[in-house]
């Protein structure tokens, strides 16, 4: 009775092993039916707050690849600087550690040089005549530079026309600028537009500006009204001059090795979306622009509109003859003439 009691357990136990192998089997055949291919996850950083137009759109794009992807590329965005300044990000793009990034494309100029060329003062008298440029010839261009130091441009987004915020009182003319203390981004151009203006210049992080204009460490700054709206600087500026010195564009982009490990079919969505949402971000920032003036004077600033920019233009002449040698008669003729 034993042996037999022994001898169906046995048999019982081994039908029981076989249940169990051709479950798992089973599982793993349902799983890789279910699931597809690989699953990436890829981190993307805004050195800009929540409610800026960098960081809305970003997070729009995420979501739309996910969906796109059926949740097989998920995008993390990191806004606010958390992972740093635009130095510190394109850093990071560079060695790997961050996957992708929004950044303003002057800030690329410490790797690409020719990249701060859009930053030339009073270059563009519209926003559709700077896209026409950026979009074009001269975008792929820089787009190829970018690439041959590791990082792909995708697509081309814009941080606006900047304007000038102080506490030293309205700019209204170049002479208004005198020995004013400027926070600009750590770009020669920009440093050298402001010292053409009689300014005085002072290159800084955008993560330690809005303590250095609390602790009048610089008199003023200029970027978006965007920038200036969602980042509080009305709280720690009196004044906004609206002389759109300069156009800035800006790029969303991703690091050369991680786009290449990336299957083709993931590669195209990522393509696909961020051209759909380099359109969103213009005309977010487009519709944002004709609001802020109004929600800036609301918050307290006061406000002036210099109609003839002919003095600031003169002014800032000598920048372009200084410039013709870095960028080369080939990108300065791909600019409209100033």
């Amino acid at each position: 009775m034993n042996n037999f009691l022994n001898s169906k357990n046995i048999l019982f136990s081994m039908l029981l092993l076989t249940i169990i192998i051709v479950s798992g089997c089973s599982d793993q055949s349902d799983t890789s039916d279910n699931e597809g291919e690989e699953a990436y996850n890829l981190s993307l950083a805004t050195e800009t707050a929540d409610d800026h137009s960098f960081t809305i759109a970003a997070n729009k794009f995420a979501e739309s690849v996910e969906e796109d992807s059926d949740g097989r590329l998920t995008i993390d965005v990191f806004p606010n600087g958390e992972l740093g300044g635009g130095t510190e990000t394109l850093e990071q793009l560079q060695l790997g550690d961050l996957d992708m990034a929004v950044n303003g494309g002057p800030a690329h100029a410490p790797i690409v040089p020719e990249m701060s060329i859009v930053n030339l003062p009073f270059a563009f008298d519209t926003r559709e005549e700077a896209y026409d440029v950026i979009d074009g010839e001269l975008g792929e261009i820089q787009f190829d530079l970018l690439e041959e130091n590791g990082i792909k441009g995708l697509s081309w987004w814009e941080d606006g026309f900047f304007q000038i915020t102080t506490n030293t009182g309205p700019i209204e003319t170049p002479d208004d600028m005198k020995g004013v203390k400027i926070r600009v981004p750590e770009i020669e151009i920009r440093q050298d537009t402001f010292k053409a203006l009689g300014a005085n210049p002072v290159p800084m992080s955008f993560t330690e500006l809005f303590s250095a204009l609390q602790q009048n460490v610089v008199d003023g700054q200029t970027n978006g009204l965007s920038t200036v709206y969602s980042s509080n600087f009305y709280e720690v500026q009196d004044y906004l001059s609206i002389i759109p010195v300069t156009w800035s564009s800006a790029v969303l982009e991703i690091s050369s090795d991680k786009w290449d490990s990336l299957p083709k079919d993931l590669q195209d969505i990522l393509q696909e979306n961020a051209d759909e949402y380099r359109d969103f971000q213009r005309e977010l920032t487009q519709e944002e622009d004709e609001e802020l003036v109004s929600k800036l004077e609301d918050e307290g600033m006061d406000v002036n509109e210099v109609d003839d920019l002919t003095p600031f233009k003169e002014k800032t002449e000598t920048v372009y003859e200084e410039y013709e040698d870095v960028f080369g008669k080939d990108l300065m003729d791909l600019m409209p003439e100033n």
